[in-house]
């Protein structure tokens, strides 16, 4: 299930890969999508994404997970891990810039979801997450903002406004 909710977690997966279908018909970006949380959250290794989906798939999944880190308590490498992603996507080659259709995807599913339970619990809401500190979750959503405004040209796409917008109104 998603953090904090009985939602079922293929859900995000859902939103994630239809707002990916906004932006693109590529459908190796479409399947990265689909397949971007799949190393951080089950037993899959991100060889058997390789092997399956292709380098390109593959490489859109390695940019957008995380090191997990299993030997530390996740809140203590959480800033760690997010800095490492957004230097990962900061450092994208020019042939895997479709990842930042997948990243803002994500991010964006991500700020919904976060918006919604905002709405419906107040803040008490930070309280799920491994670090429960507003500036700091503003600093790393912005960061992904600040990273797909400049590396991309998903600047004028709705999808990305709309991004813009739920942060304001998520950080406000």
């Amino acid at each position: 299930t998603r953090k904090g909710s009985n939602t079922p977690f293929t859900s995000h997966l859902d939103t994630v890969a239809e707002i990916a279908h906004t932006l693109t018909q590529d459908h190796e970006v479409i399947a990265a999508a689909w397949l971007h949380d799949v190393v951080e959250d089950t037993n899959t290794s991100l060889e058997e994404i390789y092997a399956t989906f292709g380098n390109r798939v593959g490489k859109f999944v390695e940019l957008e997970s995380e090191d997990k880190r299993p030997h530390l308590d996740e809140r203590d490498s959480w800033q760690i891990r997010k800095q490492e992603q957004i230097n990962e996507l900061n450092n994208a080659p020019e042939e895997y810039s479709d990842v930042f259709v997948v990243a803002l995807a994500d991010k964006l599913a991500n700020t919904r979801d976060m918006l919604q339970s905002k709405n419906d619990e107040g803040l008490s809401f930070w309280n799920k997450f491994n670090n429960a500190n507003p500036a700091d979750q503003q600093w790393y959503y912005q960061s992904f903002a600040d990273v797909i405004g400049r590396k991309s040209n998903l600047s004028n796409t709705q999808a990305y406004k709309e991004y813009i917008n739920t942060l304001n109104q998520l950080f406000s």
